[in-house]
């Protein structure tokens, strides 16, 4: 484990836990079934992208998670705990007690949509500590305006937390619950990851381990189904750098997703990078991000060149959004 450069002294010359993220990112293993063609790239490759793109994003959902259009742990997660650290503080004031009446919050489409905010004081201290608990529940929620409504629930578990002197977040260790957590377009998550957020160096980092997250997206052909077991590791600068590595699961069979050049997710849909999805045979798909457009190449094991078998150039992002 690469521990974050986090620890720094409190009152009486106490120090903070420091939260530790992963040495590195998973290694996916490809199913015995895993097989890319021809024939049937141009389906599984547009279902895997589809899948990929409710878990990145863009500058947007670093400042503005609810009307990101994405429904994604990092940009939530950071918002979750700067506003249960603040009520957590705000309740303890004239009573304390550990269980937290909600919190509604109003959306831009008020009363139809709202925001329910459960937040947990475990030790009952009146400070958001380890072992305290969040929830946050979306009924209809479009914010800000002309963003896609959000649905289902996010739920945290604090595992570490540093905190500034305003007894803030400026880090912590997460387990996250996903229910139903629906993005209008984009699909839904349901299941448990594993969340790191920390400063480090010149820039923001976080990483969102996915185990078994189960990913829906409906399109004309019907509902799909995808499951995650991928990791997301992102820096934030003047850039947003988002990398996926491990293995998704479309269908009945599992390939590896590894990315080559991180994908730049400043502006929303990545601009540039490349991601690699291979099958058990070594059988490749190539999904190259070039601005408003995804490109697609297909190579076949023994084909070592820089021309691909089959492909399909110049996607536009919105059509893997329904």
């Amino acid at each position: 484990m690469l521990a974050a450069s986090l620890v720094a002294c409190g009152g009486g010359g106490s120090s903070q836990p420091t939260v530790s993220f992963p040495s590195q990112t998973r290694v996916g293993t490809a199913s015995a079934g895993a097989d890319t063609t021809v024939a049937n790239f141009p389906v599984l490759s547009g279902d895997a992208v589809e899948a990929l793109l409710s878990t990145i994003g863009g500058g947007e959902a670093l400042s503005q998670p609810l009307g990101a259009g994405r429904a994604r742990a990092a940009a939530l997660g950071r918002w979750a705990a700067t506003r249960s650290a603040s009520r957590v503080a705000a309740a303890s004031r004239p009573r304390a007690m550990a269980a937290l009446p909600p919190e509604t919050l109003m959306c831009s489409n008020y009363p139809s949509g709202y925001i329910t905010l459960t937040a947990n004081d475990a030790d009952n201290n009146g400070v958001l500590t380890a072992g305290d608990s969040a929830t946050i529940s979306f009924v209809n929620c479009i914010q800000p305006a002309g963003s896609p409504a959000i649905d289902g629930s996010f739920s945290m578990v604090f595992n570490v937390l540093v905190l500034d002197a305003q007894q803030q977040p400026t880090a912590f260790d997460a387990t996250v619950t996903m229910s139903a957590l629906t993005v209008e377009g984009l699909g839904s998550l349901d299941g448990t990851a594993r969340l790191w957020v920390a400063p480090v160096p010149g820039a923001e980092r976080s990483f969102v381990r996915y185990n078994d997250m189960v990913s829906r997206t409906n399109t004309l052909g019907g509902e799909k189904v995808a499951v995650l077991n991928f990791d997301v590791d992102e820096t934030v600068t003047t850039i947003t750098l988002s990398q996926l590595n491990g293995s998704v699961q479309l269908g009945s069979d599992i390939y590896v997703v590894a990315q080559i050049t991180a994908f730049d997710t400043s502006v929303g849909d990545p601009a540039s990078g490349q991601l690699r999805i291979t099958d058990v045979q070594g059988d490749r798909l190539v999904i190259t991000a070039r601005g408003t457009l995804v490109d697609r190449d297909f190579f076949l094991v023994t084909n070592n060149s820089a021309t691909s078998d089959a492909s399909i150039i110049g996607t536009p992002w919105a059509t893997f959004k329904q």
